[in-house]
């Protein structure tokens, strides 16, 4: 196929046999992204108003989506939209047009202009079935523009039919629908039942796409209904089982490892989305590029994060999608604030928390609210700030979940620290600390740590932003760490002594520590680099010490 692919002119039959098999055989094996290469051949060498070369184009659109190559797939099906006369077809090709536009990039308004024209193709056709997966379509469209009421409206309305119908691929389709939408409004049950419902029929369909993209949502859902460890073996099994055919499982790792402090894995399933999309990203997995730079900026990778951070100020060009946006908005503020520049994060973080406000996404919002009461009390906003740390305790009592407490606890704090209510400050920064680290949430727990030890004076001040330091040593946080640091060696002796034993590891500590992560033991580390057990069990104690952590498998976690 390769030779044929190079040297074959238009209309060369024996070539273009030859290709098509190695297309068919690509499709079959699910190597998408090969599949399209073999298909853009055939399109080279098919006449243009050959029934074949409809073909072509319809298998490319295929393809394209499964690739995630969405702009390849949308120019086919406008070329075969052409070709199409009768009314049913013409709607296929308008619903596949609709699905691509939205998820691709994110050109909201073509896509529900295309997924109404499937809906009227359709009635013209009188194909009742057909019908009712271009509304679901439309459904999840309008969910993307915010319309999330709409959305749950719409898909469980295609839901029935698709029962009463025994409509397995629109079940599927309806079941993803409802679970995403379910997921940011906080409704985490419902959430989590639909979403496997779908996984479950794409795996016994052996879907490979549609079954990594339903897990990849159960992750989100999971962390929004606080189901944080449950949401960490659901997203790992679905990832290191093989690569991922879609890339909504390490959108939502990445998120989630945020949270936990897993920051190299996060930058690895920012990586791995790229890889899946190595030209311009779609609009659901934009939020990557922007949550690397994130990370690159609290771990001190100025360089990585200013180029990552200008590409992802840039992404929806201002415009909202879905629950995507809210987080990139978020994620870009987040990072503007961490280096200082506290005027450009507020009014990103302000439009984020308004956005998932407006659409309902409470549990989206209850993530977002603390780092804007971070931010207004930095810049001066105190009134502000209280406002929306009540609204983060509302979010709390309304969505019950331990994570949604922990945060509205810290916001509280946030709030009675800067207004010198230290009882009350104490009170809540203790309170959210403890409910992150029941949750798994380091990075809140750190965060609450440092604030709590600013509400105390002499000892317990030290003890404290001591605990909080090693907790963002063992995440890697260098940047929240070194401000630790800072304070701490600002409290005398004992703040200078307790900054020192907190810090980056030494070279042999840090060789241990990789050798340790790999699965040996501590004979075999020390058989390895020739010293004895003894000094490997030293070797880790200090590591303990420096991290933070209580037990070699906390290390092998972090």
């Amino acid at each position: 196929a390769y030779h044929a692919i190079r040297g074959a002119l238009p209309g060369d039959e024996a070539a273009i046999e030859l290709i098509w098999a190695a297309a068919r055989e690509a499709e079959r094996t699910q190597a998408h992204g090969e599949a399209l290469q073999h298909l853009a051949a055939l399109r080279r060498l098919i006449p243009s108003r050959s029934v074949d070369r409809a073909t072509v184009l319809d298998e490319i659109g295929w393809q394209g989506a499964e690739a995630g190559e969405h702009a390849v797939g949308i120019e086919a099906l406008r070329e075969l939209l052409a070709l199409r006369t009768e009314p049913r077809e013409r709607g296929s090709v308008h619903m596949r047009l609709a699905s691509l536009l939205s998820s691709g990039p994110g050109d909201l308004a073509s896509a529900e202009a295309e997924a109404k024209a499937a809906v009227a193709a359709f009635v013209a056709a009188g194909a009742d079935d057909r019908v009712a997966s271009a509304l679901n379509e439309l459904a999840w469209i309008r969910g993307e523009a915010g319309d999330i009421s709409a959305q749950i409206e719409g898909s469980r309305d295609a839901l029935v039919r698709a029962e009463r119908l025994g409509d397995e691929t629109l079940t599927l389709h309806a079941l993803g629908s409802l679970g995403y939408a379910y997921a940011g409004l906080g409704r985490g049950e419902e959430a989590v039942d639909a979403l496997r419902r779908g996984r479950a029929i794409a795996t016994a369909r052996g879907d490979r796409v549609q079954s990594a993209w339903h897990t990849g949502a159960l992750g989100l859902a999971l962390l929004c209904a606080g189901r944080i460890d449950e949401a960490g073996r659901v997203l790992d099994a679905a990832i290191e089982d093989g690569p991922s055919p879609s890339a909504i499982p390490y959108v939502n790792r990445a998120l989630l490892n945020w949270f936990v402090g897993r920051w190299e894995k996060a930058l690895g399933d920012c990586a791995a989305v790229q890889a899946l999309h190595p030209g311009t990203l779609p609009a659901y997995a934009g939020l990557t590029v922007t949550l690397a730079g994130l990370i690159e900026a609290a771990t001190l990778r100025d360089a990585a994060a200013k180029r990552h951070l200008e590409q992802g100020g840039r992404l929806y060009a201002g415009a909202d999608f879905y629950y995507m946006s809210v987080l990139n908005d978020w994620a870009f503020g987040v990072a503007r604030a961490l280096t200082g520049d506290t005027r450009e994060a507020a009014p990103r973080l302000t439009h984020a928390a308004a956005r998932a406000s407006a659409m309902g996404a409470q549990a989206i919002e209850a993530l977002v609210l603390p780092d804007l009461v971070e931010v207004r009390i930095a810049v001066g906003d105190l009134s502000g700030a209280s406002e929306s740390a009540e609204r983060s305790q509302v979010l709390a009592e309304s969505l019950g979940t331990t994570v949604a407490s922990a945060h509205a606890s810290y916001a509280r704090g946030l709030v009675a620290l800067a207004t010198r209510r230290m009882t009350a400050a104490r009170a809540a920064l203790q309170a959210a600390a403890d409910l992150a680290s029941s949750s798994g949430l380091r990075l809140l727990q750190a965060r609450a740590l440092e604030r709590l030890a600013q509400a105390y004076d002499g000892s317990e001040r030290v003890s404290r932003a001591t605990e909080a330091a090693r907790l963002y040593a063992a995440i890697g946080a260098r940047r929240f760490e070194e401000r630790v640091l800072s304070e701490l060696r600002g409290l005398g002796a004992a703040g200078r002594r307790s900054a020192q034993t907190v810090g980056e590891l030494t070279p042999r500590e840090r060789e241990i520590v990789a050798l340790v992560r790999s699965g040996l033991a501590n004979r075999d580390i020390a058989e390895r680099l020739h010293v004895s057990e003894r000094t490997v069990e030293t070797h880790l104690a200090h590591v303990y010490g420096k991290l933070g952590v209580a037990s070699r498998r906390e290390l092998v976690q972090g």
